[in-house]
């Protein structure tokens, strides 16, 4: 950016022996359809006393903007998972005692410390929400193994969901994007 300079308070300036290192942050409205893209950059300087531009040695290089971090850097494929996420999510349907529940079975990353459901209410129309933590009443059953965490979410059935649709969201610094969990046989 031309219009940075030394003094500015948004760029740091480092001087070494031999070399001048600028820190440069930047932050980026990306308008574009898709969830990332690929921008080619290059970098040009002056030197001081010069009216003249000189680009930096080197080719361009790219970098990627996207809407989000997980657009950003994806998790890996394979068994590395990026941190606060859900690998899968399942929920069967039971009667106890006259009552209708719905079991969830989510498994996370290990460093997940809540679980929240969603889900549209078929007559009304509105958006309800239940969270859940290891504490919870309602976590039937929750263990930690080889780095994933296993839920068992117990919800009382109070209103059809649209679609039978319960979307899965995890908590990090934020809640994650969420997954739709899907319908599996009855819990054993």
């Amino acid at each position: 950016y031309s219009n940075y300079n030394k003094g500015t308070t948004e760029v740091s300036v480092t001087d070494t022996d031999d070399a001048r290192i600028w820190n440069i942050p930047m932050v980026f409205n990306y308008a574009g359809s898709q969830a990332a893209d690929i921008q080619t950059w290059s970098i040009e300087f002056r030197v001081s006393g010069s009216s003249e531009w000189q680009a930096l040695p080197g080719d361009a290089f790219n970098i990627t903007v996207g809407k989000d971090a997980a657009a950003i850097a994806p998790a890996p494929e394979g068994e590395e998972y990026a941190p606060y996420s859900i690998i899968e999510a399942n929920y069967s349907t039971a009667n106890d005692n006259g009552a209708d529940y719905i079991y969830f079975i989510v498994r996370t990353t290990d460093d997940v410390s809540k679980v929240k459901v969603s889900f549209v209410n078929e007559t009304t129309g509105k958006t309800k929400t239940a969270t859940y933590q290891t504490t919870s009443t309602n976590v039937y059953d929750h263990f930690d193994s080889n780095g994933f965490s296993f839920w068992v979410i117990r919800m009382k059935v109070t209103a059809p969901a649209v679609n039978n649709e319960y979307t899965i969201q995890v908590r990090g610094s934020s809640w994650s994007e969420g997954v739709v969990a899907t319908e599996s046989e009855m819990i054993g």
